[in-house]
């Protein structure tokens, strides 16, 4: 209860404080804090290109590549594109308000989900990829008083487009705060409305969509705070739904070819089309330990993860077990007849052990990020627990090894690029105790070694705020962050 309350205080506080600065200085640089000029602008050394073997995620056939927070309908969080090596990094930004979540059409161009500072409210928005400049925002309904909202009371869920996607022709497709499903898309530079179906009548009570994802057909799936799960028919816009009774949802869905991927606050499920009642079908569900309080630094009772899906065979996300949360790695095959469990790791030191940030998923690698004692969205990491591991899942399924564990901190959602090497993530520098400074930071994925830092800014503006990295088509690595969007590339 007081992470919520803490975490609506704080954007109370911060929208009209954005708002009187950006009068001054709208479409401006993000502002830094006092000692931008004391701390070190780059740490470490450039990086030397270390390709992997590209992403093994089949391509959703329609949507874009960078379609979604955590890269693809897998929710991979690996792209195949080379993030900068660290030579000579030009940094730059643009103040439009807190923006969290960035992805790309085929074109490069950027689709974000923001509290934006024009509109003073929840907005997708368009922005040019080279100048940062906003080329369009689409107002989307927005009540603080249920920003952070879902089952079980103490329980918190943020919504209303924090799981939105584009599409391959570059429409995004977003589950609003008053249960709408829109298609947006860009028309002579503006935002229109091409589809909107109202899902309320679907949804018993005071619950909100989630998550809104196309399956390998065309059926568009959704998925409720309490744990409705249905499709729009993409034959005759038909809605079909079950309810999954007692249970709540706060992460957003996994799509491949082979099924819909949920999972709930107490369990994770495979879903196919019944095709004799036509009513979503779970063909598995394996329950989990979703503990019995919400930790320091997390959301929702349950796991903090999204659903990670890996190769044809597996899926991973964490549970909430009390003193020490641990990786599930199921597999996730219809007719699997073993246990589907392959293996159970605890995660981090016991008592110092959360995860709400979804798990980076590559081939038979998996990288876990520590958030316990995170704070609201405007804190700083000086009380954050470490943590960054990489666990290899073993070929033939018999275990796991533990390939290595850094002493980094970080609330950022991390990608992994295969072009390079390099895991991006967003840290803070510890070292100066009256400045706040942040730095994209650079990680190898053999190695877990720290490359090279390079500061981004100071101050809160330049807060992560739970947001994402994302790394776009042409090199470029871009950091949401609560004053607006960062962007790192390598110089001449």
């Amino acid at each position: 209860m007081f992470l919520i309350k803490q975490q609506q205080l704080h954007i109370f506080i911060l929208i009209p404080a954005l708002a009187m600065t950006l009068l001054f200085c709208g479409g401006q640089p993000i502002p830094n804090a006092p000692g931008i000029n004391i701390v070190p602008d780059f740490i470490g050394s450039p990086a030397v290109a270390n390709p992997l073997p590209t992403k093994n995620v089949e391509q959703h056939p329609l949507l874009s590549p960078v379609s979604s927070i955590h890269s693809d309908s897998y929710n991979s969080d690996v792209d195949d594109y080379p993030g900068p090596l660290g030579i000579n990094p030009v940094v730059t930004s643009n103040f439009i308000g807190i923006c969290p979540i960035i992805m790309f059409d085929y074109t490069g161009m950027i689709s974000a989900v923001s509290l934006d500072l024009e509109i003073l409210g929840m907005g997708i928005t368009r922005i040019d990829p080279e100048t940062l400049e906003v080329i369009d925002r689409y107002a989307i309904p927005f009540d603080f008083n249920t920003m952070f909202t879902g089952g079980e009371g103490a329980q918190g869920i943020s919504v209303n487009g924090g799981y939105f996607h584009i599409d391959k022709d570059g429409r995004a497709i977003v589950g609003t705060q008053d249960n709408l499903f829109l298609e947006l898309e860009m028309t002579n530079g503006e935002w229109t409305v091409s589809k909107s179906i109202d899902l309320g009548p679907y949804l018993t009570g005071e619950q909100f969509l989630i998550d809104t994802l196309y399956d390998w057909e065309g059926n568009m799936w959704f998925v409720s705070s309490e744990s409705v799960v249905g499709y729009i028919d993409k034959a005759d816009q038909s809605i079909h739904s079950i309810t999954l009774s007692g249970e709540f949802i706060e992460n957003g869905i996994a799509v491949a070819r082979d099924g819909v991927f949920v999972l709930t606050s107490d369990a994770a499920y495979r879903f196919e089309i019944d095709r004799a009642t036509a009513l979503p079908l779970y063909t598995w569900r394996v329950p989990y330990d979703r503990g019995t309080e919400l930790k320091p630094g997390t959301f929702a009772l349950g796991s903090g993860t999204t659903p990670t899906l890996m190769g044809n065979d597996l899926i991973a996300f964490t549970d909430n077990a009390d003193v020490q949360v641990n990786l599930l790695v199921l597999n996730r095959e219809k007719n699997y007849t073993g246990d589907r469990i392959i293996c159970k790791v605890p995660l981090f030191d016991p008592g110092e052990s959360a995860v709400d940030v979804s798990v980076i998923g590559y081939n038979n690698s998996i990288i876990v990020e520590n958030i316990y004692n995170a704070g609201g969205f405007l804190s700083d990491y000086r009380g954050l627990a470490p943590g960054l591991t990489r666990i290899d899942i073993k070929e033939d399924r018999s275990g796991y090894d533990v390939v290595w564990t850094a002493d980094i901190r970080s609330t950022t959602v991390a990608k992994l690029s295969t072009a390079n090497g390099l895991i991006y993530t967003y840290t803070q520098n510890l070292d100066y105790n009256l400045i706040t400074a942040w730095y994209l930071t650079a990680v190898d994925f053999r190695t877990g070694e720290i490359i090279y830092q390079v500061l981004t800014g100071t101050g809160v503006l330049n807060n992560n705020s739970f947001g994402g990295v994302a790394i776009g088509p042409d090199g470029t690595v871009y950091q949401g962050a609560a004053g607006g969007i960062i962007a790192v590339k390598d110089g001449s």
